[in-house]
């Protein structure tokens, strides 16, 4: 296998280059694999950039309807007056069944 195939750069090796992440131009090492980065930095945060958008998204909660402050008390005190037996839970009335025709 000839690794020149993966490499993005051909020709003779260059001098220097821009960075991928900040568009900064930077100096090439004389020796070694050639890289996309200016710094370590730069390749960080090209790191946490792929792994954000790779990320599945989680699914949104449904939004639950907005009870008034009035209601969450009176909800409350119920549930303390049936907690402390001063009260007796009432069962809903049952809807009428409809007459068929």
């Amino acid at each position: 296998m000839d690794l020149s195939d993966t490499s993005p750069h051909t020709g003779p090796r260059p001098k220097s280059l821009r960075c991928v992440q900040c568009n900064k131009w930077f100096k090439v090492k004389p020796v070694g694999a050639i890289g996309m980065y200016c710094s370590g930095k730069c390749k960080q945060a090209a790191f946490q950039m792929k792994v954000r958008l790779t990320r599945p998204k989680p699914e949104p909660k449904p939004k639950q309807p907005k009870v008034s402050l009035e209601d969450r008390v009176a909800m409350r005190v119920y549930q303390m007056l049936l907690d402390s037996n001063v009260i007796v839970p009432v069962d809903k009335p049952k809807p009428e069944p409809e007459d068929e025709q």
